[in-house]
């Protein structure tokens, strides 16, 4: 009796010694985020496991996070730049200033370049593309009218279907354009009937899809531009639709260029404004994308030209 009374009171000091040891061990213990050290070791364990296997790319991640979470200090990054001579720097300068390496145009053309491109009223471009069986002819036709609405369109082909007058043997016309509402649809349908029965022809129009109308006419009109420039930049002045014409014939014979006057868009205007106020809204237009001219006031709509359903609109 003696020996377990004994036992029990030495395990009882034993415990409570154990009770004491860990409270003072969570007092200076600091607070952790962890419930336990088997979370802690865990945690430890997976994101051990995500690091690289190599000792250096460890550290430099390990490291990066420490300065994220402001654990360490950032360290600032050393460049390190080439350092040139000055010899080398005015070599390399001189070089390019070399006529026969860089071409420097003189300080009067320069001003005089600025001064034509800026200075100078605002115009647009017509551009078209004629395939035929015998030759090929390509159209740039400028104006100083920007509008480029139907009347600037209407006096366009006029010009385009008189030179197809010189094409023998043409039967029949077949257009084609992109999308563009104000410009070939709409009111744009009643002067193709017009058209087909002043010219007495198969006439036909074709539209791309929305956005998508790139085509050769593009090219040609980038083309012109680009040598119109040119010939700016070596002295020559473009200030009205005449002087890029001039401008352009110096440079190119294979393009035809015409400028469509302020008369021909108001004889225009004047021709079709009567004949507009007889057109009629067509359903659907955005979708369709192939117009047919019937008889002299009938028209076939189709969702393209190879379609079989038709819609026929009668003036």
């Amino acid at each position: 009796m003696k020996h377990l009374a004994k036992f029990r009171t030495e395990n009882k000091i034993r415990q409570q010694k154990y009770r004491e040891n860990k409270k003072n061990c969570f007092v200076n213990k600091p607070p952790s985020s962890f419930k336990s050290r088997q979370s802690f070791s865990k945690a430890l364990k997976k994101t051990n496991s995500l690091l690289p296997k190599c000792d250096k790319k460890k550290k430099v991640i390990i490291q990066h996070l420490a300065e994220t979470f402001g654990l360490i200090p950032k360290s600032k990054h050393q460049r390190t730049t080439v350092q040139l001579a000055d010899k080398l720097k005015n070599d390399v300068h001189n070089f390019y200033l070399r006529d026969d390496i860089s071409y420097q145009l003189p300080e009067f053309q320069y001003e005089r370049t600025r001064r034509d491109h800026w200075d100078t009223k605002p115009w647009s471009i017509f551009t078209a593309f004629l395939w035929s069986k015998g030759e090929n002819f390509s159209f740039v036709l400028p104006s100083l009218d920007v509008t480029h609405d139907k009347f600037v369109v209407d006096s366009a082909l006029k010009i385009v279907l008189n030179h197809i007058e010189t094409v023998p043997n043409v039967e029949e016309i077949n257009c084609f354009s992109d999308g563009a509402a104000s410009q070939f649809k709409r009111l744009h349908f009643r002067n193709l009937t017009r058209i087909a029965k002043e010219r007495k022809i198969n006439l036909s129009w074709q539209f791309f899809a929305t956005a998508h109308g790139k085509s050769v006419v593009d090219e040609i009109g980038g083309t012109v531009k680009r040598l119109v420039w040119s010939a700016i930049l070596v002295g020559g002045v473009c200030r009205s639709a005449e002087d890029f014409i001039t401008l352009a014939k110096k440079k190119t014979q294979k393009i035809i260029l015409i400028e469509i006057t302020r008369n021909d868009i108001d004889s225009s205007k004047t021709k079709l404004e009567n004949l507009f106020k007889t057109a009629k809204s067509v359903p659907e237009t955005l979708k369709m994308h192939s117009v047919k001219v019937v008889d002299e006031d009938e028209l076939d709509f189709r969702y393209y030209s190879t379609c079989s359903q038709k819609k026929t609109i009668t003036y």
